[in-house]
């Protein structure tokens, strides 16, 4: 279902952000989580960033077989995006870590396994799979802290809804 108006859009993806951040508040398992989710509004939709930390990684270190946290928080996002109609752009992000020379393995394929595993999860748990736009991954060329390329907070993986109803020009 589309919707009729910029501001119900805008009134839905609030909500649904409002509902990400309660039900993550609500499990104890994943209630110290909190600062590992950023969720932002922009002109292009919802962004919601699943941000390593330190002592809280969403995947082992070169995998992109996630941790339990990292789908139980997939999971609550999938409860909140599977009834709204937005298309969604899953996108994976790494640190500039490198792997071996020996290794077929590179950011590239990592980021965007890392992606393709969160959109696994989302459709197993509800969200229909004709909603994803796309798939991408986007190695370490675009850091959340370009001054320390090796931080946590560089390891992320973005789920964003895209806004149906375009934005006057200004």
């Amino acid at each position: 279902q589309a919707y009729k108006s910029q501001q119900e859009e805008e009134s839905k993806l609030n909500e649904v952000s409002e509902q990400i951040k309660q039900s993550i508040e609500k499990m104890p398992d994943l209630k110290e989580l909190n600062k590992n989710i950023k969720i932002s509004l922009t002109k292009d939709g919802l962004n919601i960033e699943i941000i390593d930390h330190l002592r809280n990684a969403m995947f082992p270190s070169g995998s992109s077989r996630m941790y339990k946290q990292m789908e139980d928080i997939l999971k609550v996002i999938a409860t909140a995006i599977k009834e709204v109609p937005n298309k969604l752009n899953i996108i994976g992000h790494t640190d500039a870590n490198q792997y071996s020379q020996r290794s077929l393995l590179t950011n590239w394929e990592l980021s965007t396994d890392r992606a393709n595993a969160s959109r696994r999860i989302l459709v197993n748990n509800g969200v229909d799979k004709s909603r994803v736009n796309a798939i991408e991954g986007k190695a370490d060329t675009d850091l959340a802290d370009p001054k320390n390329p090796m931080a946590p907070e560089n390891r992320r993986v973005v789920i964003a809804l895209l806004r149906q109803v375009k934005a006057n020009k200004e």
